[in-house]
Formats: C-alpha cells, sequence, structure tokens
C-alpha cells in the first residue's frame, strides 16, 4: 500500500471517528432534553392529579350533604315511614273452675311490619257451664266481666253501705253476690324475642284500668317487631271462681313494611 493511500485510509478513519463523537454528542443532547421534558412533564401530571383530587374531595363532600338532607332523621316512632293500620291482638290465658296456678300464653306478630302498642285491657270471659258455679240459676256462659273487682269496688264506695240488697262488699254470701262471680288476676308482660319483661312482678289487672271510664293508654308506645312474640304471664290472687279465658287485648297500630323499628331508631 502506498502511502498516499494510507493517509486517505487514516483520513477517513478519522472522519469516521469524528462522526460517531459528534453523533454521540447529539445523543447525549437528546437524552439531556428528553429527561427534561419527561420531568416538566410529571410536574406537571402531578400538578393535575392533586387538583383533580381536590375537586373530587370537593364533590364527595356535596354529594355527602346532599344524601344527609335527604335521609329523614329518625329520632322516635313518628319519624319512621311506613303505612300506619289500626290493630288489636288478643293473648288468650284458659283457667278452669278453682285454679290458682300460674299459666300463660302468647300470640305471634304477623309479618305485615311492627306492632305499636297503645294500650292494654284484660277482660274476663266466662266460659263455665255449671250453674253450681254461679250466684243464681243461670251460668251467663260468653259474658265479658273485669278480671278484678276493683273497678266495682270503685263503683260502689259509699254506695254498699246504704243499699241493703248489696250487703258487705266483701259479703259473697249476701244476695247478688257482688264479688262472688269476679276473678282476681296479675299479670307479666313479656316481649319474647329480646326476653324485656314489662313489668318487674307480676302486676294486677287493675292496674290496665283507666277512670271514671276513661282507657288507660301507655306512658309511651311500646313495639313488638313483627314476627316477634307477646307473651302474657298470668297469676290468680284468689281461685278462679269459674271456667272462663282471659283475655289481655293490646290495642295499638301496625306499620306495614320490611319496618324493623330497633335497627331504624339504633338499637
Amino acid at each position: 500500500m502506498s502511502p498516499d493511500e494510507i493517509e486517505l485510509h487514516l483520513k477517513k478513519i478519522s472522519d469516521s471517528i469524528q462522526r460517531q463523537n459528534l453523533s454521540q454528542t447529539q445523543l447525549q443532547s437528546l437524552i439531556a432534553t428528553l429527561q427534561q421534558q419527561m420531568s416538566t412533564s410529571k410536574t406537571d401530571s402531578d400538578l393535575n392529579v392533586k387538583m383533580l383530587k381536590n375537586d373530587f374531595d370537593r364533590v364527595k363532600d356535596k354529594v355527602n350533604e346532599l344524601a344527609s338532607a335527604a335521609v329523614p332523621v329518625i329520632r322516635d316512632l313518628d319519624d319512621i315511614a311506613g303505612v300506619r293500620t289500626p290493630k288489636w291482638y288478643d293473648v288468650n290465658v284458659n283457667f278452669e273452675y278453682g285454679d290458682n296456678t300460674v299459666k300463660f300464653n302468647s300470640i305471634e306478630i304477623n309479618p305485615d311490619g311492627p306492632f305499636v302498642i297503645t294500650q292494654v285491657t284484660p277482660v274476663w270471659e266466662i266460659l263455665d257451664t255449671d250453674p253450681e258455679h254461679f250466684v243464681g240459676t243461670f251460668a251467663p256462659t260468653g259474658r265479658i266481666v273485669p278480671p278484678t273487682a276493683f273497678p266495682m269496688l270503685v263503683n260502689s264506695l259509699g254506695r254498699s253501705n246504704t243499699d241493703p240488697t248489696l250487703g258487705g262488699l266483701f259479703d259473697t254470701a249476701a244476695p247478688g253476690g257482688p264479688l262472688k262471680d269476679i276473678p282476681e288476676f296479675s299479670l307479666q308482660i313479656e316481649i319474647a324475642g329480646s326476653g324485656r319483661y314489662w313489668t318487674n312482678q307480676p302486676v294486677s289487672a287493675a292496674a290496665f284500668y283507666g277512670y271514671f271510664g276513661q282507657p288507660l293508654f301507655l306512658g309511651v308506645q311500646g313495639w313488638v317487631e313483627r314476627t316477634d312474640r307477646i307473651v302474657v304471664h298470668v297469676t290468680p290472687t284468689v281461685q278462679v271462681p269459674h271456667t272462663g279465658r282471659l283475655r289481655v287485648s293490646f290495642h295499638g297500630y301496625q306499620i306495614l313494611g320490611h319496618v324493623n323499628i330497633s335497627d331504624a331508631l339504633g338499637y
């Protein structure tokens, strides 16, 4: 190879190295530019994400405010939504002539909705057909009388000592026998599902009566959830004078629908 050829070859090599150095410099510059652009884009993206998050939080707070305003606040039974319909439930407890032991029975609330109780009234239904168990000749089978002599005593006070046909109030052998056919019961009311008693001990049937013909309403409305049971425990305080049935009537209304009062009130 001649010197000229060698020189030409070396020049080509030198030019190639220069071009490679230039390309490498350009590549490094391009990489630096891209890195700067990526950093700028990331900063803009982070800022946008932060702004969107702030906007989302504001919208979320507003939605929660609207939802809270739309949902009614339930503080008592009157705030619970649902159609009200009058309702009565009877718990019947049967007794035989001469019984003096505790008996009980229960009734299940139907699944239409919870039952709100406003009043309780016990009455005694005579089912006896044996005339020997009665004063007089005929057995007043089917008659409804009080399950306690309390209302009769209240109405008779001041009169029994002036009316000779009545005899003494507790003179069961007197003509007309004012107390002979009247039983005396004490009651305990239990809500089966919760095991709660509405009474701390058997309470006289007289406690469920009003005065001067006025009904006795409960001081606060009680309730029994749908499909739960009301259990009535009955204690005769004197021997039962006739075969009969104590009928404990629970007055009130039913809230129709799939309503759970305990859940609604937060219990």
